[in-house]
C-alpha cells in the first residue's frame, strides 16, 4: 500500500511539474554538446510465468547521458535500474540501452525516446551480510520513453521521466520482464 501512494504521489508531482512549466517551456530547452541526467522514482515489474501473472513494485533509478546530434536529436546511453527487497533477497532489474531522444516541438522540452542494448537480471541474498550469494543473469533488452524537460536554471532543468522497458533473457531459470518506471530527474544540458 505505501509504494501504490509513493507512486501516486510521483505521478501528481510529475503532473504538477509539467503545469508548472508554461512560462519555462517558452523559454525552449537549450542542448549544446554534452548532456547528462541523474533521476531517481517508483515503478514496477510484471511477470508472466506458468500462465500467472504477477506485478511487483519497486524503486528505480536512472543515469543518462550523451551528444547532440541536432536541435530535436539527441544520442546517448543510458541505465534505468528496478529494484525491491523480496524476503531478504534483494531483486534487480536494469536496462543498458542506446537511445534516440527526438524533440517533436521546436520550444517545448517534450520528448520521446527509444533504444536497445543489453540487461541484467540479478537476485542476491542479503540474509547473511557482508557475504552473500547472488545469481546473475544476461539478456537483450529495448526501453521506450517520454519526457518532459522543464528549464529551472541556466543549463539544467527538471525532467519527468516514464520509460516502458522490455527484458528478453535466454535462461530456462530466468522469466522475461516488462518493466515501468516513473523518475524525476536532473539534466545538464
Amino acid at each position: 500500500m505505501e509504494r501504490l501512494v509513493q507512486a501516486r504521489m510521483m505521478i501528481a508531482v510529475t503532473g504538477l511539474l509539467m503545469l508548472a512549466s508554461g512560462t519555462a517551456a517558452a523559454q525552449g530547452t537549450r542542448y549544446d554538446g554534452y548532456w547528462g541526467s541523474l533521476g531517481v522514482g517508483a515503478g514496477g515489474r510484471l511477470v508472466s510465468e506458468g500462465g500467472e501473472t504477477e506485478w511487483t513494485t519497486g524503486g528505480t533509478f536512472s543515469v543518462r547521458m550523451g551528444g547532440v546530434l541536432s536541435d530535436r536529436f539527441l544520442l546517448g546511453g543510458e541505465i534505468v535500474l528496478w529494484g525491491r527487497d523480496e524476503n531478504q533477497v534483494f531483486v534487480t532489474r536494469g536496462n543498458g540501452t542506446v537511445s534516440l531522444l527526438f524533440f517533436p516541438l521546436d520550444r517545448a522540452g517534450f520528448f520521446v525516446k527509444g533504444g536497445g542494448g543489453g540487461v541484467l537480471v540479478r537476485a542476491a541474498d542479503v540474509s547473511s551480510l557482508p557475504s552473500q550469494s547472488a545469481i546473475t543473469r544476461y539478456g537483450f533488452g529495448t526501453t521506450l520513453g517520454i519526457g518532459y524537460d522543464i528549464p529551472f536554471a541556466a543549463g539544467l532543468s527538471v525532467t519527468p521521466n516514464l520509460d516502458f522497458m522490455y527484458q528478453w533473457l535466454d535462461d530456462p531459470d530466468a522469466t522475461d520482464a516488462a518493466l515501468l518506471s516513473l523518475t524525476i530527474g536532473v539534466t545538464w544540458h
